[in-house]
Protein backbone atom coordinates (compact mmCIF):
# COMPACT_ATOMS: atom_id res chain seq x y z
CA UNK A 1 0.00 0.00 0.00
CA UNK A 2 1.39 3.30 -1.42
CA UNK A 3 0.15 6.17 0.58
CA UNK A 4 1.21 10.28 0.08
CA UNK A 5 1.08 12.33 2.79
CA UNK A 6 0.17 16.12 2.46
CA UNK A 7 0.27 18.60 4.74
CA UNK A 8 -2.40 21.36 4.49
CA UNK A 9 -2.40 22.81 8.33
CA UNK A 10 -2.20 26.57 9.32
CA UNK A 11 1.34 26.72 9.85
CA UNK A 12 3.57 27.64 6.94
CA UNK A 13 6.34 24.95 7.50
CA UNK A 14 6.23 21.71 10.04
CA UNK A 15 8.76 18.63 10.26
CA UNK A 16 8.59 15.86 12.54
CA UNK A 17 11.23 12.69 12.84
CA UNK A 18 10.81 9.25 12.84
CA UNK A 19 13.81 6.77 13.96
CA UNK A 20 16.42 9.74 13.33
CA UNK A 21 15.12 10.71 10.13
CA UNK A 22 13.42 14.17 9.56
CA UNK A 23 10.72 14.75 7.01
CA UNK A 24 9.66 18.74 6.67
CA UNK A 25 6.29 20.16 4.98
CA UNK A 26 5.65 23.00 3.23
CA UNK A 27 1.59 23.75 3.01
CA UNK A 28 0.61 22.32 0.27
CA UNK A 29 3.61 19.87 0.39
CA UNK A 30 2.88 15.93 -0.45
CA UNK A 31 5.80 13.40 0.19
CA UNK A 32 5.74 9.64 -0.61
CA UNK A 33 8.69 9.14 1.49
CA UNK A 34 6.58 8.89 4.99
CA UNK A 35 7.09 5.08 6.44
CA UNK A 36 3.69 3.81 5.62
CA UNK A 37 3.25 2.13 9.25
CA UNK A 38 3.69 5.81 10.85
CA UNK A 39 1.05 7.56 8.20
CA UNK A 40 -1.06 4.22 9.67
CA UNK A 41 -0.02 4.35 13.35
CA UNK A 42 -0.20 8.28 14.10
CA UNK A 43 -1.98 10.10 11.20
CA UNK A 44 -5.26 8.55 9.97
CA UNK A 45 -6.26 7.72 13.55
CA UNK A 46 -5.53 11.61 14.03
CA UNK A 47 -7.66 12.44 10.67
CA UNK A 48 -10.18 10.29 12.30
CA UNK A 49 -10.75 12.30 15.56
CA UNK A 50 -10.88 15.35 13.58
CA UNK A 51 -7.59 16.52 12.50
CA UNK A 52 -7.43 18.89 9.85
CA UNK A 53 -3.70 19.40 9.44
CA UNK A 54 -3.05 16.28 7.10
CA UNK A 55 -4.52 14.60 4.19
CA UNK A 56 -3.75 10.85 3.08
CA UNK A 57 -3.41 9.92 -0.31
CA UNK A 58 -3.61 6.13 -1.14
CA UNK A 59 -1.77 6.19 -4.55
CA UNK A 60 -2.34 2.39 -5.12
CA UNK A 61 -5.85 3.01 -4.98
CA UNK A 62 -5.97 6.12 -7.11
CA UNK A 63 -3.77 4.53 -9.66
CA UNK A 64 -6.23 1.42 -9.84
CA UNK A 65 -9.40 3.43 -10.20
CA UNK A 66 -8.03 5.03 -13.04
CA UNK A 67 -6.91 2.10 -14.89
CA UNK A 68 -10.38 1.20 -14.09
CA UNK A 69 -12.35 3.81 -15.26
CA UNK A 70 -10.21 3.77 -18.61
CA UNK A 71 -11.25 0.28 -19.13
CA UNK A 72 -14.94 0.86 -18.49
CA UNK A 73 -14.53 3.87 -20.85
CA UNK A 74 -13.27 2.23 -23.62
CA UNK A 75 -15.65 -0.75 -23.15
CA UNK A 76 -18.57 1.42 -22.88
CA UNK A 77 -19.93 2.15 -26.75
CA UNK A 78 -22.60 4.83 -26.98
CA UNK A 79 -26.24 3.12 -27.60
CA UNK A 80 -28.55 4.73 -29.81
CA UNK A 81 -31.12 6.89 -28.11
CA UNK A 82 -34.82 6.06 -28.84
CA UNK A 83 -36.97 8.84 -28.37
CA UNK A 84 -40.76 8.13 -27.82
CA UNK A 85 -43.45 9.80 -30.28
CA UNK A 86 -45.55 12.17 -27.66
CA UNK A 87 -49.08 11.37 -27.64
CA UNK A 88 -51.51 13.70 -28.59
CA UNK A 89 -52.93 15.97 -26.64
CA UNK A 90 -56.74 16.04 -25.90
CA UNK A 91 -58.35 19.11 -26.77
CA UNK A 92 -59.56 21.08 -24.24
CA UNK A 93 -63.58 21.38 -23.10
CA UNK A 94 -64.98 24.76 -23.59
CA UNK A 95 -65.05 26.93 -20.33
CA UNK A 96 -68.32 28.37 -18.99
CA UNK A 97 -68.79 31.87 -19.45
CA UNK A 98 -68.25 34.02 -16.35
CA UNK A 99 -70.95 35.20 -14.24
CA UNK A 100 -71.01 39.22 -14.77
CA UNK A 101 -69.77 40.98 -11.84
CA UNK A 102 -72.04 43.18 -10.04
CA UNK A 103 -70.86 46.81 -10.28
CA UNK A 104 -68.88 48.58 -7.09
CA UNK A 105 -70.74 51.11 -5.03
CA UNK A 106 -69.38 54.54 -5.82
CA UNK A 107 -68.69 55.78 -2.20
CA UNK A 108 -67.11 59.37 -1.57
CA UNK A 109 -65.54 60.77 1.32
CA UNK A 110 -68.21 62.90 1.94
CA UNK A 111 -70.78 59.97 2.22
CA UNK A 112 -68.31 58.92 5.16
CA UNK A 113 -67.15 62.01 6.74
CA UNK A 114 -69.69 64.65 8.09
CA UNK A 115 -68.85 67.78 7.22
CA UNK A 116 -65.87 69.11 9.00
CA UNK A 117 -64.26 72.93 8.84
CA UNK A 118 -60.90 73.36 8.08
CA UNK A 119 -58.86 75.18 10.30
CA UNK A 120 -55.44 76.67 9.86
CA UNK A 121 -52.95 77.76 12.27
CA UNK A 122 -50.11 80.50 11.48
CA UNK A 123 -46.80 78.64 12.01
CA UNK A 124 -45.21 79.92 15.52
CA UNK A 125 -41.71 79.07 15.91
CA UNK A 126 -40.63 76.10 17.96
CA UNK A 127 -38.47 76.29 20.34
CA UNK A 128 -36.54 73.40 21.73
CA UNK A 129 -34.89 72.99 24.34
CA UNK A 130 -31.65 70.90 24.35
CA UNK A 131 -33.01 68.43 26.29
CA UNK A 132 -35.78 67.53 23.06
CA UNK A 133 -32.82 67.32 20.40
CA UNK A 134 -32.93 63.29 19.98
CA UNK A 135 -30.32 61.19 18.64
CA UNK A 136 -32.23 61.21 15.12
CA UNK A 137 -31.45 64.54 14.75
CA UNK A 138 -28.39 64.73 15.85
CA UNK A 139 -27.25 61.88 13.09
CA UNK A 140 -29.24 63.95 10.53
CA UNK A 141 -26.72 66.89 10.97
CA UNK A 142 -23.84 63.99 10.84
CA UNK A 143 -23.18 64.00 14.92
CA UNK A 144 -23.51 60.32 16.51
CA UNK A 145 -22.99 58.80 19.65
CA UNK A 146 -20.44 56.42 17.95
CA UNK A 147 -18.10 58.39 17.22
CA UNK A 148 -14.74 58.68 18.80
CA UNK A 149 -13.83 61.65 21.11
CA UNK A 150 -11.62 63.33 18.98
CA UNK A 151 -14.46 63.14 16.30
CA UNK A 152 -16.77 64.59 18.01
CA UNK A 153 -14.50 67.81 19.02
CA UNK A 154 -13.80 67.97 14.89
CA UNK A 155 -17.38 67.93 14.55
CA UNK A 156 -18.20 70.80 16.73
CA UNK A 157 -15.12 72.97 16.04
CA UNK A 158 -16.06 72.88 12.55
CA UNK A 159 -19.13 74.14 13.17
CA UNK A 160 -17.23 77.53 15.57
CA UNK A 161 -18.72 75.15 18.77
CA UNK A 162 -15.87 76.62 21.49
CA UNK A 163 -14.08 72.68 22.99
CA UNK A 164 -11.30 71.77 25.51
CA UNK A 165 -9.22 69.31 25.98
CA UNK A 166 -11.07 68.06 28.95
CA UNK A 167 -14.12 67.32 27.43
CA UNK A 168 -15.94 64.10 27.35
CA UNK A 169 -17.73 62.67 25.15
CA UNK A 170 -21.43 63.00 26.94
CA UNK A 171 -20.36 66.83 27.37
CA UNK A 172 -19.32 67.24 23.67
CA UNK A 173 -22.77 65.49 22.74
CA UNK A 174 -24.49 68.06 24.84
CA UNK A 175 -22.65 70.94 22.98
CA UNK A 176 -24.17 69.17 19.91
CA UNK A 177 -27.82 69.06 21.07
CA UNK A 178 -27.56 72.80 22.38
CA UNK A 179 -26.27 74.21 19.13
CA UNK A 180 -28.97 72.36 17.39
CA UNK A 181 -31.19 73.60 20.05
CA UNK A 182 -30.51 76.84 19.35
CA UNK A 183 -31.29 76.66 15.22
CA UNK A 184 -27.79 75.34 13.94
CA UNK A 185 -27.91 73.80 10.93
Amino acid sequence: MALTLKYVGARAYTEFAIKGVKYGFGRGRERDDVPDWWIEQYIIPAIANGGTMWEVIDTKAEDQGKAAIAALEAAAEPEPVVEAEPEPEPEPEPEPEPEPEPEPEVVTSEDILPETQVVTAEPEEATLAASDVTDEMLMGVGFSAGMTRAQMQNWCSSRGIATINTDTKASLTGKARQYLAEGGE
